[in-house]
């Protein structure tokens, strides 16, 4: 083969390969690319879901108080028990009928004594570090104060001994009108009567008061009500 033959066809051959390598090169360029924006997509999608589930709820001040029965409401009760009565009965319903699950946490399944930390945190943004985690914790805990049976308020933890088959200590929330929401092993999150003479009213076990008068003061005015000074 002649030599100017053989430089032409060496010539050609290594721009083929010239067009080769950039060729490859631009295709690894745009499937890294690609990855790259795949992965993005991925990793905000999780870091979107992670931060909808550790989402606390918003609640807004119940609406069914008007200005002038709100304005009624805490010139007859100085102690406003109202109010933290109908913000509890709200997140009643956000939680209603979420079924029981020893150990849970979550609207998938939740104890009793979780479902008390739960509202005490997204509800009173109370620091729940403070509060036993098991329910014979929050039963025997010296935190609060005692409070008789007839002196019961919203927000107050009411506490139970049963005998077998149920477990021995269950822990709810006083909602008012004796009565208070708590997580049913049978029926998950659910009110009941602390009267009733069938169950509740023969295990009734004590009560305690956790909430201070500073702390209510901080959640009516988190929620936009007036505080109303105890006199």
């Amino acid at each position: 083969m002649p030599k100017s033959v053989q430089a032409e066809l060496t010539v050609v051959f290594k721009n083929m390969m010239k067009k080769m390598i950039k060729y490859r090169r631009a295709t690894i360029l745009n499937s890294l690319w690609v990855w790259l924006f795949l992965m993005t997509i991925v990793f905000w999608g999780c870091a979107g879901e992670r931060h909808l589930v550790n989402k606390k709820p918003i609640l807004k001040p119940p609406a069914t108080i008007g200005k002038q029965r709100l304005s009624k409401v805490l010139k007859e009760d100085p102690g406003n028990k109202e109010i933290i009565e109908r913000i509890l009965r709200e997140a009643y319903n956000d939680w209603k009928g979420t079924p029981h699950l020893m150990g849970g946490c979550s609207k998938r399944g939740v104890d009793c004594s979780c479902f008390v930390r739960k509202i005490y945190e997204d509800v009173f943004h109370y620091d729940i570090k403070t509060l036993p985690r098991t329910v014979k914790g929050l039963s025997t805990m010296k935190k609060g104060r005692h409070i008789n049976k007839n002196d019961l308020q919203p927000g107050d933890l009411v506490i139970f001994e049963q005998p077998p088959p149920w477990y021995k200590y269950h822990v709810g929330i006083y909602l008012g009108g004796n009565e208070f929401m708590h997580a049913s092993k049978s029926k998950g999150v659910m009110i009941s009567r602390i009267d009733d003479t069938s169950h509740w009213e023969k295990y009734y076990f004590n009560a305690r008061r956790i909430l201070t008068e500073k702390d209510k003061q901080e959640i009516y005015e988190r929620y936009g009500f007036r505080w109303a000074e105890s006199r």
